[in-house]
């Protein structure tokens, strides 16, 4: 994976027990070990309704509804889960022998900053995805599929239905 330099200025994380939005904090203190996201303090959750749009949505490229169900069901993450997206803590799985399909959207910030459609740095391809090649070695076969206009929430754009009948095709032509 390639590191690509940012400065988040739309975007924050903030402890589960110091989520500025009540309702959020309400919501996620009465899940089944809510008690333990909202005093431990690893847990994490997003900031504003505008930092989740900026980290997680493309302009122009989803439904306000879309957004508005995402945001109000949002889910905490660990601190732990957070940092193990980046190098150097991302291992190659070097005993993987099966399939690989990578799926993220074009305008996904987290993991492309912003653009998915960028050459790749470590390995032959036609996008910033196909950089993952290398933490698959033998891997039975390897593609990708970027999602035009998407964010890092992918299922919350439109497109979504060709998206998930890619991976399903996908599926049917790989698992046996």
């Amino acid at each position: 994976m390639v590191s690509v330099p940012l400065a988040f200025t739309a975007w924050s994380q903030t402890l589960a027990s110091e989520q500025s939005d009540v309702a959020i904090r309400s919501r996620w203190s009465s899940l089944p070990g809510g008690s333990t996201a909202m005093n431990d303090k690893s847990y994490m959750g997003t900031g504003s309704p505008s930092s989740d749009r900026f980290a997680f949505f493309s302009e122009g490229s989803y439904d306000e509804g879309a957004f508005k169900l995402a945001y109000d069901n949002k889910q905490t993450h660990t601190l732990g889960e957070f940092l193990t997206i980046a190098e150097p803590v991302s291992n190659t799985a070097s005993e993987y022998t099966g399939h690989v399909f990578v799926v993220t959207g074009e305008k996904d910030i987290i993991f492309c900053g912003g653009n998915c459609l960028q050459k790749p740095v470590k390995a032959s391809g036609n996008n910033l995805l196909d950089d993952t090649k290398t933490f698959y070695p033998k891997a039975a076969s390897f593609s990708t599929h970027v999602p035009a206009g998407a964010g890092h929430a992918l299922f919350a754009h439109y497109g979504t239905d060709q998206t998930i009948s890619q991976i399903l095709d996908w599926a049917k032509k790989t698992v046996v």
